[in-house]
Protein backbone atom coordinates (compact mmCIF):
# COMPACT_ATOMS: atom_id res chain seq x y z
CA UNK A 1 0.00 0.00 0.00
CA UNK A 2 2.94 2.50 0.71
CA UNK A 3 2.16 3.19 4.25
CA UNK A 4 5.02 0.77 5.33
CA UNK A 5 6.38 3.81 7.41
CA UNK A 6 3.79 5.63 8.62
CA UNK A 7 5.43 5.34 11.92
CA UNK A 8 7.19 8.19 10.98
CA UNK A 9 4.52 10.38 10.44
CA UNK A 10 4.12 12.23 13.55
CA UNK A 11 4.52 15.25 14.80
CA UNK A 12 4.19 17.09 18.31
CA UNK A 13 2.66 20.34 18.24
CA UNK A 14 4.31 22.96 19.97
CA UNK A 15 2.60 26.14 21.57
CA UNK A 16 3.84 28.65 19.67
CA UNK A 17 2.53 26.67 16.01
CA UNK A 18 -1.27 27.32 17.26
CA UNK A 19 -1.90 30.91 16.10
CA UNK A 20 -4.67 33.62 15.45
CA UNK A 21 -2.33 34.67 11.97
CA UNK A 22 -4.20 32.68 8.87
CA UNK A 23 -2.16 30.40 7.48
CA UNK A 24 -0.78 31.84 4.21
CA UNK A 25 -2.12 30.50 1.28
CA UNK A 26 -5.09 29.21 2.97
CA UNK A 27 -8.54 29.28 0.83
CA UNK A 28 -12.22 29.31 2.24
CA UNK A 29 -12.94 26.54 -0.44
CA UNK A 30 -9.92 24.49 1.40
CA UNK A 31 -11.08 21.69 3.25
CA UNK A 32 -10.50 21.86 7.56
CA UNK A 33 -10.40 19.66 10.45
CA UNK A 34 -11.58 21.60 13.73
CA UNK A 35 -10.95 20.22 16.84
CA UNK A 36 -11.47 21.42 20.35
CA UNK A 37 -8.52 21.75 22.48
CA UNK A 38 -7.69 23.55 25.78
CA UNK A 39 -11.29 25.05 25.02
CA UNK A 40 -9.86 26.73 21.65
CA UNK A 41 -11.14 25.73 18.41
CA UNK A 42 -8.13 24.81 16.21
CA UNK A 43 -8.22 24.87 12.45
CA UNK A 44 -5.94 21.94 10.63
CA UNK A 45 -5.57 21.92 6.79
CA UNK A 46 -6.12 18.64 5.03
CA UNK A 47 -3.64 19.56 3.09
CA UNK A 48 -1.04 19.58 6.31
CA UNK A 49 -2.47 15.68 7.49
CA UNK A 50 -1.68 14.18 4.30
CA UNK A 51 1.85 14.50 5.28
CA UNK A 52 1.78 14.19 9.00
CA UNK A 53 -1.27 12.26 9.81
CA UNK A 54 -0.43 11.95 13.85
CA UNK A 55 -0.53 15.20 15.75
CA UNK A 56 0.44 15.45 19.23
CA UNK A 57 -0.92 17.79 21.26
CA UNK A 58 0.54 17.90 25.18
CA UNK A 59 -0.91 19.67 27.76
CA UNK A 60 1.35 22.14 29.87
CA UNK A 61 0.33 21.52 32.90
CA UNK A 62 -0.66 18.39 33.37
CA UNK A 63 1.76 16.76 30.36
CA UNK A 64 -0.78 14.50 29.14
CA UNK A 65 -0.93 14.02 25.75
CA UNK A 66 -3.98 13.95 23.02
CA UNK A 67 -3.68 12.63 19.26
CA UNK A 68 -5.25 13.44 16.27
CA UNK A 69 -5.27 10.42 13.99
CA UNK A 70 -6.55 10.69 10.57
CA UNK A 71 -7.21 7.83 8.24
CA UNK A 72 -6.39 9.45 4.84
CA UNK A 73 -7.85 7.18 3.22
CA UNK A 74 -11.17 6.78 4.45
CA UNK A 75 -11.25 10.29 6.18
CA UNK A 76 -12.01 9.01 9.47
CA UNK A 77 -10.80 11.28 12.03
CA UNK A 78 -10.56 11.51 15.57
CA UNK A 79 -9.18 13.29 18.62
CA UNK A 80 -7.73 10.24 21.40
CA UNK A 81 -6.91 11.13 24.95
CA UNK A 82 -3.22 9.12 24.19
CA UNK A 83 -0.43 9.24 22.82
CA UNK A 84 -1.09 6.84 19.90
CA UNK A 85 1.57 5.17 17.27
CA UNK A 86 0.55 3.66 13.91
CA UNK A 87 0.57 -0.17 13.78
CA UNK A 88 -0.72 -1.60 10.71
CA UNK A 89 -3.48 -1.13 8.33
CA UNK A 90 -5.74 -4.29 8.18
CA UNK A 91 -7.64 -5.00 4.81
CA UNK A 92 -6.37 -1.65 3.25
CA UNK A 93 -9.20 0.48 5.26
CA UNK A 94 -9.24 -0.23 8.93
CA UNK A 95 -6.01 1.82 11.18
CA UNK A 96 -4.48 -0.09 14.18
CA UNK A 97 -2.95 2.00 16.77
CA UNK A 98 -0.78 1.27 19.50
CA UNK A 99 -2.13 3.07 22.82
CA UNK A 100 0.33 3.94 25.16
CA UNK A 101 0.43 1.13 27.62
CA UNK A 102 1.42 -1.12 24.68
CA UNK A 103 -1.92 -2.34 23.41
CA UNK A 104 -2.85 -2.54 20.44
CA UNK A 105 -6.59 -1.04 19.32
CA UNK A 106 -9.06 -0.73 16.64
CA UNK A 107 -9.16 3.09 16.16
CA UNK A 108 -12.19 3.29 15.35
CA UNK A 109 -13.86 0.71 17.70
CA UNK A 110 -16.41 2.30 19.51
CA UNK A 111 -16.47 -0.61 22.42
CA UNK A 112 -12.31 -0.18 22.75
CA UNK A 113 -12.53 2.04 25.96
CA UNK A 114 -10.76 4.68 24.20
CA UNK A 115 -11.36 8.18 25.17
CA UNK A 116 -11.62 10.28 22.48
CA UNK A 117 -13.67 13.65 20.80
CA UNK A 118 -14.88 14.42 17.66
CA UNK A 119 -12.33 15.86 14.94
CA UNK A 120 -15.03 17.76 12.41
CA UNK A 121 -14.16 17.72 9.04
CA UNK A 122 -16.08 20.79 7.00
CA UNK A 123 -14.72 23.78 4.60
CA UNK A 124 -12.85 26.64 6.55
CA UNK A 125 -16.17 28.72 5.30
CA UNK A 126 -18.07 26.89 7.33
CA UNK A 127 -15.65 26.63 10.29
CA UNK A 128 -15.53 30.37 10.17
CA UNK A 129 -19.46 30.51 10.12
CA UNK A 130 -20.12 27.75 13.09
CA UNK A 131 -17.24 28.81 15.14
CA UNK A 132 -16.70 32.81 15.73
CA UNK A 133 -13.08 32.60 17.24
CA UNK A 134 -10.86 30.12 15.79
CA UNK A 135 -6.66 29.41 16.27
CA UNK A 136 -4.72 27.89 13.06
CA UNK A 137 -2.61 25.44 13.33
CA UNK A 138 1.19 26.27 11.65
CA UNK A 139 3.40 23.49 10.95
CA UNK A 140 4.21 24.62 7.46
CA UNK A 141 8.02 24.97 8.49
CA UNK A 142 8.18 21.71 9.81
CA UNK A 143 6.36 20.45 6.73
CA UNK A 144 9.34 21.78 4.85
CA UNK A 145 11.90 20.39 7.41
CA UNK A 146 10.37 17.01 6.55
CA UNK A 147 10.02 17.35 2.63
CA UNK A 148 14.08 19.11 2.66
CA UNK A 149 15.52 16.41 5.12
CA UNK A 150 13.33 13.02 5.09
CA UNK A 151 12.52 13.50 1.21
CA UNK A 152 8.44 12.56 1.39
CA UNK A 153 5.70 13.50 -0.16
CA UNK A 154 2.32 13.13 0.96
CA UNK A 155 0.93 9.89 1.23
CA UNK A 156 -1.95 10.62 -0.73
CA UNK A 157 -2.44 13.84 -2.76
CA UNK A 158 -5.27 15.96 -2.04
CA UNK A 159 -7.00 15.23 -5.78
CA UNK A 160 -7.92 11.99 -4.91
CA UNK A 161 -10.08 13.98 -2.30
CA UNK A 162 -12.22 15.24 -5.19
CA UNK A 163 -11.82 12.44 -7.97
CA UNK A 164 -13.51 9.25 -9.02
CA UNK A 165 -10.57 6.78 -8.21
CA UNK A 166 -10.03 4.61 -4.91
CA UNK A 167 -6.32 4.96 -3.38
CA UNK A 168 -5.33 2.64 -5.78
CA UNK A 169 -6.51 4.90 -8.99
CA UNK A 170 -9.09 2.41 -10.00
CA UNK A 171 -12.18 3.77 -11.18
CA UNK A 172 -14.71 3.85 -8.55
CA UNK A 173 -18.09 3.13 -10.66
CA UNK A 174 -22.14 1.62 -9.20
CA UNK A 175 -22.75 4.35 -6.71
CA UNK A 176 -25.19 7.06 -6.07
CA UNK A 177 -23.57 10.10 -4.92
CA UNK A 178 -19.41 11.30 -5.86
CA UNK A 179 -17.55 8.83 -4.34
CA UNK A 180 -16.01 11.46 -1.94
CA UNK A 181 -19.14 12.83 -0.83
CA UNK A 182 -18.74 13.19 2.87
CA UNK A 183 -20.53 10.89 4.67
CA UNK A 184 -21.52 11.63 8.99
CA UNK A 185 -21.54 7.95 10.70
CA UNK A 186 -23.30 7.77 14.43
CA UNK A 187 -22.11 5.42 15.60
CA UNK A 188 -23.81 3.18 19.08
CA UNK A 189 -23.78 0.12 21.02
CA UNK A 190 -27.07 -0.95 21.13
CA UNK A 191 -29.21 -2.87 24.09
CA UNK A 192 -28.25 -6.45 22.10
CA UNK A 193 -24.58 -5.50 22.82
CA UNK A 194 -23.91 -4.71 18.79
CA UNK A 195 -22.26 -2.37 17.09
CA UNK A 196 -24.66 -0.10 14.83
CA UNK A 197 -24.25 2.52 12.37
CA UNK A 198 -25.90 5.30 10.81
CA UNK A 199 -24.83 6.85 7.71
CA UNK A 200 -26.20 10.18 7.36
CA UNK A 201 -25.94 11.50 3.34
CA UNK A 202 -25.94 14.98 3.24
CA UNK A 203 -29.00 17.20 1.56
CA UNK A 204 -27.67 17.82 -1.69
CA UNK A 205 -25.08 15.63 -2.85
CA UNK A 206 -24.76 14.45 -6.55
CA UNK A 207 -22.72 11.93 -8.67
CA UNK A 208 -20.76 15.91 -9.73
CA UNK A 209 -18.66 16.47 -7.44
CA UNK A 210 -17.68 15.81 -3.68
CA UNK A 211 -19.98 17.29 -1.06
CA UNK A 212 -20.76 17.16 2.91
CA UNK A 213 -17.94 20.07 3.59
CA UNK A 214 -20.61 22.52 4.83
CA UNK A 215 -22.77 21.13 7.66
CA UNK A 216 -24.81 23.67 7.92
CA UNK A 217 -25.99 23.66 4.06
CA UNK A 218 -26.16 20.58 3.79
CA UNK A 219 -28.57 20.04 6.71
CA UNK A 220 -25.99 17.99 8.84
CA UNK A 221 -26.28 20.26 11.73
CA UNK A 222 -29.61 20.26 11.76
CA UNK A 223 -30.50 16.82 11.55
CA UNK A 224 -27.71 15.99 14.51
CA UNK A 225 -29.18 19.09 16.79
CA UNK A 226 -32.32 17.27 16.31
CA UNK A 227 -31.10 13.90 17.39
CA UNK A 228 -29.19 15.44 20.53
CA UNK A 229 -31.50 13.83 22.96
CA UNK A 230 -31.58 10.82 21.31
CA UNK A 231 -27.21 10.49 20.20
CA UNK A 232 -26.69 11.05 24.16
CA UNK A 233 -29.20 8.24 25.45
CA UNK A 234 -26.89 6.34 23.26
CA UNK A 235 -23.82 7.17 23.76
CA UNK A 236 -23.11 7.60 20.08
CA UNK A 237 -20.22 9.07 18.84
CA UNK A 238 -19.63 10.83 15.28
CA UNK A 239 -17.26 11.28 13.03
CA UNK A 240 -16.51 11.28 9.18
CA UNK A 241 -15.85 8.90 6.36
CA UNK A 242 -15.46 9.01 2.25
CA UNK A 243 -18.83 7.46 0.37
CA UNK A 244 -17.00 4.86 -1.24
CA UNK A 245 -15.04 3.76 1.72
CA UNK A 246 -18.54 3.69 3.75
CA UNK A 247 -20.24 1.33 1.11
CA UNK A 248 -17.11 -0.71 1.80
CA UNK A 249 -16.44 -0.98 5.35
CA UNK A 250 -20.64 -0.73 6.76
CA UNK A 251 -22.22 -2.63 4.29
CA UNK A 252 -25.04 -3.43 7.11
CA UNK A 253 -25.52 0.29 7.92
CA UNK A 254 -28.68 2.27 8.03
CA UNK A 255 -28.53 5.19 5.80
CA UNK A 256 -30.60 8.45 6.57
CA UNK A 257 -30.57 10.88 3.23
CA UNK A 258 -31.48 14.47 4.50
Amino acid sequence: MGFTFFKNYSLEIKPDMVKTQIIENLSLRDTVIVINYNNEWIVIPLLSLTYIPFLYFINDETKEVATLVTCLITLRTMFIYDKVTFHSYKDNYYIKIVMSDGSIKDFDNINSGIKKSQAKIQSLRSALIEYSDVKYLHIDKYLDKYLDEYKIKPMIKMDYYVNLYDFEDNAITELQFHPKTLYTVIHYISSDKTDKITLVIPEGANNMKAYGYEPKKSKIDNYLAEQTDKLIEKKAFIYHILAYTARIIYKNARIITL
